[in-house]
């Protein structure tokens, strides 16, 4: 799909805390070759815990109100918008995203066509910037 506006970003992942799994239940059981026992193979419990470690994403206050300001905005003037976290996307695209654009400062807002305007921008700014873009796809 192709998007009117892009809005790159990068937050900060911060660890939020832990999420365990326990896996302690019938099918989890040990089979533990026992050739000196009549039964053969006999299953043993035993308790494997799991865990994961939860992220939240942060972006700063400003970077904040700019995503919301963008899609407000680009709401009103009818065009289609996507705002890209840099954290959240894989090693190669944050590598092709670096090497491929101009880009120096983040967040950066992206037309369709091409302009650039890197930095915090103001409600007023993105307005402007915006409007601009939609005269000229009139």
């Amino acid at each position: 799909m192709v998007f009117d506006v892009t809005l790159y970003v990068r937050s900060t992942k911060t660890a939020a805390g832990e999420v365990r799994f326990d896996y302690s239940n019938e099918e989890s059981r040990l089979r533990v070759p026992m050739p000196y026992l009549p039964s053969g193979n006999k299953p043993y419990p035993y308790y494997d815990p799991r865990g994961k470690t939860k992220y939240n994403f942060v972006l700063p206050e400003d970077e904040q109100k700019m995503v919301e300001d963008v899609q407000r905005v680009a709401s009103e003037f009818g065009l289609t918008w996507r705002v890209v976290d840099l954290t959240k996307e894989s090693r190669f695209s944050r590598w092709r995203f670096e090497h491929s654009k101009k880009i120096q400062i983040l967040p950066a807002l992206i037309t369709g066509s091409g302009e650039i305007r890197e930095g915090i921008m103001t409600k007023e700014q993105i307005e402007g910037f915006l409007s601009n873009k939609n005269k000229s796809a009139a």
